[in-house]
């Protein structure tokens, strides 16, 4: 039997809070993929986003439980993130074989 590791563990609880923030937070105001408005920004724009709440965190101008809860936010920017990025590296690559 395979052990799961600590931080497997803590990603894990974390990305389920992430989730629920996803899920009652963020597609209820905003709305889901593919028709969000961050189904239109580029990877730059979601990486500029998480560099928003970086600074406010640095300031702690919110205080710590809203700390928190811009964490799940650039959490889940990095994500989207990630995934565009993924996709325009899948099109060059196609680009590029064709």
């Amino acid at each position: 039997m395979q052990t799961v590791d600590n931080r497997i563990r803590e990603w894990l609880l974390f990305a389920s809070e992430v989730a629920q923030h996803v899920a009652y937070y963020t597609v209820p105001q905003y709305g889901d993929l593919p028709n969000d408005p961050l189904s239109k920004w580029t990877p730059e724009d979601c990486v500029r986003q998480i560099g928003k709440y970086v600074s406010r965190f640095e300031t702690n101008a919110r205080g710590d439980i809203e700390g928190l809860i811009d964490m799940k936010k650039a959490a889940h920017y990095a994500c989207v993130a990630y995934m565009k990025l993924q996709k325009r590296l899948e099109e060059l690559k196609d680009d590029n074989a064709g």
